[in-house]
């Protein structure tokens, strides 16, 4: 029977190469296989190891993250460590299904956990922790509605759902379809959330922030305490549904960025529950966030709240990542290419754009204008003043462990199949062995991308007897050639046809040089997958720890402000300057593109060299607009009046 959704590969079946290997390598060699070294929340004194450390979301949260690193490398150091981690927790199953530290029954660390046992469970066909996820969803089906999800998890229960899902297609048993509908019922009702949007202003219009500022420190104390209890204390059913109709709570939680990263896939979770999964019930949201709060990057303000559309305000890591993940789930529920094109574009700007390029410190918080990333307070809603500099933890241990999943789930996204057909949705360097009912079919991709225009896919073998089709997405509906010729049309998908051993297919993207008008009034510069900024001379000041994982801060000199000519709203005569043979190294690409811009403080007209985002840790990318002999920094008057406000 062909499932109701796409499917990705297991992980050991994909063998990247270029640039995303060398991204994966990076990770492993740098925080991913190190963290438990530098970070103890995920050293051996962590209690879902069995030790008396953190017990709440950072070790399942690392995992999650760790299993698929783990198999696409085929890296027997992290698999062992992927050992370790999922035996504690397997082991740690009582005889009702439950599990994890003894100290806490909070549902919402194990929702993570369990995304991350069935993730290993795809990988390994482990029949005992098939066994674990279904004790474990049979525990949810006995106690969820006595016991439900309570802040995090009630912002958050719809993240069971991949784990759930799993369990009901291995048994077939539409029970467990049943308590999805059941966890979606006892989750925060993101639905009408999103169809009556009520933020369109910061988060401090609606909380506000001197008051929560000044509170925060005695109830981070409280949580503080409560995570590392050493003694369980159940709460009533009154107790729990109390504390979540708190206004305060809510507001809290549906102005959290990485709860509304997470929360955007869940209406396509309910569609898919009643048969109708759509890709445009995510965008729409998404667009409705990006609308008030998003950037040039794709990527709404989330410092850690919704913060307005200005460039100099915080994007988390942690939403970044879940945001991928959410697309990602969105994809393989609904096969929409246009989604990819969402996905890959954050693969390629906001994610990179948060850590060194060895991988060995990340941000906390990106700006998508940063002409600093030092020790400083920012008019940020809640965020300390080492948020932007880089290290193990700069801010909040969040994103030390939550940044993990990025790389590898995208990797793992980029191939999937439908039935008898195979589609290349991301344009990710590597073999993939495809496994069909009747037999394997083995396809090459070979390019460069992002940083170059063309790719080469082969047939490499194919022991599939009945014909399997290849599809291969158009990026952007941008225009393609196929072996020299003309793809016509506009569709998102091209390339319908039986695969044969030995094929091979050249395609190349034409990627138009767009300016994209954002909300705050300015312009940036894009072309296909990849925003566009001018670098800032950076200096790099260490602010201590040991090396390579050392905590540091970039500052500059750069004074120069610059504003765009452009010409019916484009901008003029922009030329493309990239290798022809691309880096393997995705920092080094040294892709530009110059444009025609003023100097603000003199009017002098120059050509303007930018570079790919994410290869500039200091950096301007929405850009003031020339127009009429005079710079035009922002026609955005609501815009205009948070600035003043802030």
């Amino acid at each position: 029977m062909k499932k109701p959704y796409l499917e990705s590969l297991p992980a050991q079946r994909i063998h990247p190469t270029g640039i995303f290997l060398d991204l994966l390598k990076k990770q492993a060699s740098g925080l991913t296989g190190h963290l438990p070294e530098v970070f103890p929340d995920v050293s051996d004194a962590s209690a879902w190891l069995g030790g008396d450390g953190e017990s709440w979301e950072r070790g399942p949260y690392y995992l999650d993250g760790l299993v698929p690193l783990a198999f696409l490398l085929g890296d027997e150091f992290l698999l062992a460590r992927v050992e370790i981690w999922i035996s504690a927790i397997l082991s740690s199953q009582r005889e009702d299904g439950f599990f994890g530290p003894a100290s806490n029954d909070d549902w919402w660390p194990r929702f993570v956990a369990v995304k991350a046992v069935a993730a290993y469970q795809e990988a390994t066909g482990s029949a005992q922790a098939l066994r674990f996820l279904i004790r474990f969803c049979d525990h949810m089906s006995a106690n969820i509605e006595t016991r439900p999800p309570e802040f995090w998890g009630y912002a958050r229960g719809l993240e069971a759902f991949p784990a759930v899902l799993l369990v009901w297609e291995k048994t077939g048993d539409d029970a467990y379809l049943g308590l999805l509908r059941r966890l979606e019922k006892l989750t925060y009702d993101w639905n009408g959330f999103f169809h009556a949007f009520p933020y369109p202003k910061p988060t401090s219009v609606y909380l506000n922030r001197t008051f929560f500022l000044a509170a925060k420190p005695v109830l981070s104390f409280l949580d503080h305490l409560r995570k590392r209890q050493k003694v369980m204390k159940p709460r009533s059913l009154q107790t729990i549904q109390k504390a979540n109709r708190k206004r305060s709570v809510g507001i809290y939680l549906t102005t959290h960025g990485v709860n509304l990263a997470m929360a955007v896939k869940y209406p396509v979770y309910s569609g898919f529950l009643r048969g109708d999964a759509r890709a445009e019930d995510l965008l729409s949201a998404v667009d409705t966030l990006l609308r008030y709060h998003g950037t040039a990057v794709g990527v709404f303000s989330s410092d850690e709240h919704l913060n307005g559309p200005s460039p100099d305000k915080g994007i988390e890591l942690c939403t970044v990542v879940e945001l991928m993940y959410s697309l990602e789930e969105t994809l393989r529920l609904t096969g929409d290419p246009i989604v990819a094109d969402r996905l890959e574009f954050l693969a390629q700007n906001a994610l990179p754009a948060m850590f060194t390029p060895d991988l060995c410190a990340h941000q906390y918080l990106q700006q998508t204008n940063q002409p600093l990333a030092t020790v400083k307070h920012r008019p940020f809603y809640d965020a300390g003043p080492r948020a932007t500099t880089f290290g193990v933890a700069p801010n909040y241990g969040c994103c030390a462990v939550n940044m993990h999943q990025g790389f590898p789930k995208y990797v793992q996204a980029a191939v999937m199949t439908d039935g008898d057909a195979a589609i290349v949705f991301l344009f990710v360097a590597g073999t993939y062995d495809i496994p069909f009912a009747d037999g394997n079919v083995v396809i090459e991709i070979v390019t460069g991308y992002p940083f170059e225009d063309e790719m080469t896919l082969k047939v490499v073998a194919v022991t599939a007897p009945s014909p399997k089709s290849l599809r291969i997405r158009r990026p952007y509906q941008a225009p393609m050639t196929l072996d020299g010729t003309a793809v016509p049309g506009t569709e998102s998908i091209i390339l319908t046809m039986a695969m044969t051993a030995g094929d091979a297919f050249s395609l190349r993207i034409d990627f138009p040089i767009a300016t994209l008008h954002n909300v705050d009034g300015t312009a940036s510069i894009r072309r296909g997958g990849l925003l566009f900024s001018r670098k800032l001379m950076a200096k790099e000041i260490e602010l201590g720890g040991t090396p390579p994982f050392h905590d540091r801060e970039f500052t500059s000199r750069d004074r120069i402000r610059y504003a765009l000519v452009l010409q019916n709203g484009q901008v003029g005569n922009p030329v493309v300057h990239h290798p022809e043979i691309p880096e393997s190294d995705f920092y080094r690409n040294p892709m530009t593109i110059a444009v025609t811009a003023v100097i603000q403080a003199t009017g002098e007209r120059v050509v303007l060299p930018l570079v790919p985002y994410a290869t500039a840790p200091l950096r301007i990318t929405h850009f003031p607009i020339y127009r009429h002999g005079k710079t035009e920094p922002s026609t955005n008057a609501e815009h205009r009046k948070q600035k003043e406000k802030t």
